[in-house]
């Protein structure tokens, strides 16, 4: 079944929520993976890190869908940065 898009002066509402939904699925898929190896408490601060590399994303001009992986992966980093620092011998 084909969705239809409703077009504002603002884009395309069915492409937002289709934005909005899989960035959700991906911010829902990181905090789990972290959840299951680091904790909850881990997984809030990774989770935190994440929003903010998704806040200092350079949207593209054209309005294409941004690449929500690109999010993970520098929220990734910082948990990865912030795990190096607690390990023993540091």
């Amino acid at each position: 079944m084909a969705q239809k898009s409703l077009r504002t002066s603002s884009g395309s509402l069915t492409s937002t929520h289709g934005s909005l939904l899989r960035q959700l699925r991906e911010l829902a898929a990181f905090y789990t993976a972290v959840v299951g190896r680091y904790g909850p408490e881990e997984a809030r601060r990774a989770a935190y890190d994440w929003i903010e590399e998704m806040e200092t994303m350079d949207w593209p001009a054209d309005w294409a869908l941004p690449n929500w992986r690109h999010v993970t992966i520098a929220a990734a980093d910082c948990l990865a940065l912030r795990i190096i620092d607690r390990s023993p011998g540091r």
